[in-house]
């Protein structure tokens, strides 16, 4: 009789602990099905992630009832490392959200909020490969940066403004599976491109708050994750319900606009042009830089464009990548065009490739094959000194086409170790009045490229314009201003092409085509 009452206790316990045995498998089920970040500050003032030495941290009070990181404009911070992307990879998927709550915009550039960056060093210096920036309209802009195997790093920028003095929660994700980048504000999706950001790994990405200085106002709770996630973001401090992100629909193709095949080389008749003179470089693939995408084809179809038009094969130099050293520039620009100048003749110049910005100076600069970021003065040839060189010549008249850019910020430019991206460039001095120089971008923009069209985007709407009856240099800029502006707005960047000297001096003068 007792051993049936014992069986009986036990059953009865068992019974009662049914519903406790079931809440707990229910939440180890649950807790596999979150995501957890692989860093999360929630900037707790008793016990701070991380500290830089000699830095006081400044604190204020959090989106919700803790504390909250408050930068002066100088101050900064570094986090931990992120070590789950291999040497030599790219970290293709994640997510970064955060509470911001700015108290100033930028006056003119963007204001990093985080910068991602190889090096723990005690301001960061060179391995940038990316950033979330807030800019002076107060949007926020995700640039993808440096990424290993080249590619074209997109730019995204969302189509709300985050307001000044109140918490606004930004979240940024990313995926190659599903071939999208977007911005989320306030759990919302504010803005998606097609394309994937790619943030190139030495094995460690240490992301700084604030980057180099410069923000002003408030970050709370900044996460980070290895997957792409949806919104809703908010929740239980450290978990966000993981869910399968949802592909991107493109749009028809009947919504996009005609690509004008510019290879096919259009008969224009002309007449040889047998004193005119052509020096065309297009450096693609670097000896230690990145790549800069289709320069080197975009170069060659500039070439048989200029041997249409009339330019003899003697009379043109070109080259191209591992060709294209300092010193074959420095031959081709300064010796080989002075030998074979003539009073009468025409002499065109044509570039595309990296640019970079001496940060010292402001001076702006073609990098070479073999050219170093870090050491300009004596591995990259000077805008300056190539108006002065150019300038020298006896000749009727000269015209330069770049399709670079010189900010340092991405696109076709690169940046010396310990700059700061979108350095403002020097002054160049008045160029002789026999030359005209017509380049990709102006100030601190990027000069990007066109996956869809194959070609930097500058670039294609010049030779467009030539094939499609525009003759002369200041018929052609007035043509493609606007559309290369346009393009640049799809592809979620600034760029305008600029002239110099002044358009209207120019008219009439500085033919391309009869």
């Amino acid at each position: 009789m007792r051993r049936i009452l014992g069986y009986i206790l036990v059953l009865s316990f068992m019974i009662l602990a049914l519903p406790s045995l079931a809440t707990a498998l229910k939440q180890v089920s649950s807790s596999d099905s979150e995501e957890r970040p692989v860093l999360y500050d929630p900037f707790d003032r008793e016990n701070p992630l991380v500290k830089l030495p000699g830095l006081a941290l400044t604190y204020a009070k959090g989106y919700d009832r803790g504390d909250a990181i408050y930068f002066n404009g100088s101050t900064y911070l570094r986090e931990r490392s992120l070590t789950f992307v291999p040497y030599g990879k790219n970290w293709i998927e994640g997510t970064v959200e955060f509470w911001v709550k700015p108290a100033k915009y930028p006056l003119q550039g963007n204001w990093q909020i985080v910068l991602f960056n190889w090096n723990d060093y005690p301001k960061p210096q060179a391995g940038y490969v990316g950033d979330i920036s807030i800019t002076p309209e107060g949007r926020i802009v995700d640039n993808c940066g440096w990424e290993w195997g080249g590619g074209n790093p997109p730019v995204i920028t969302s189509l709300s403004p985050v307001p000044l003095n109140a918490w606004t929660h930004v979240a940024v994700a990313w995926s190659k599976n599903w071939g999208y980048t977007r911005i989320y504000i306030n759990n919302k999706l504010d803005a998606e491109i097609e394309m994937y950001c790619a943030r190139g790994s030495s094995g460690s990405i240490y992301p700084w708050l604030a980057g180099y200085g410069g923000f002003v106002g408030a970050v709370d709770d900044f996460k980070i994750y290895k997957t792409p996630l949806e919104a809703p973001f908010y929740g239980e401090i450290g978990l966000v319900k993981k869910e399968a992100p949802k592909p991107y629909t493109p749009r028809p193709d009947a919504a996009k606009p005609a690509v004008t095949d510019i290879r096919t080389i259009p008969d224009f008749k002309a007449t040889s042009r047998e004193s005119d003179l052509a020096v065309i470089i297009g450096i693609e693939n670097y000896k230690q830089l990145p790549k800069s995408d289709y320069s080197k084809s975009d170069a060659r179809l500039v070439k048989d464009y200029l041997k249409a038009l009339g330019f003899k094969e003697r009379n043109m130099e070109f080259i191209t990548d591992g060709d294209a050293t300092k010193s074959s520039i420095e031959k081709s620009l300064e010796a080989w065009l002075k030998n074979k100048a003539k009073p009468d003749s025409r002499v065109f110049v044509y570039y595309s490739g990296h640019g970079a910005p001496d940060p010292t100076t402001g001076d702006a600069y073609l990098v070479p094959y073999d050219g170093d970021p870090n050491y300009l003065e004596v591995t990259g040839y000077s805008l300056k000194r190539l108006y002065a060189n150019l300038g020298k010549l006896q000749v009727k008249e000269v015209t330069v086409v770049l399709d670079s850019c010189f900010s340092g910020a991405g696109g076709r430019s690169v940046l010396a170790k310990g700059a700061r991206p979108l350095v403002m460039i020097a002054d160049i001095k008045a160029i002789p009045s026999n030359m005209a120089v017509l380049s990709a971008t102006q100030g601190t923009q990027i000069s990007t490229s066109s996956p869809e069209k194959g070609h930097g985007v500058f670039t294609y709407y010049f030779l467009k314009a030539l094939k499609e009856g525009k003759k002369n240099i200041a018929e052609i800029y007035e043509c493609i201003k606007p559309l290369v502006e346009d393009e640049a707005k799809q592809l979620n960047v600034q760029q305008s092409p600029s002239i110099s000297p002044d358009v209207n001096k120019l008219k009439g003068r500085f033919g391309l085509r009869e």
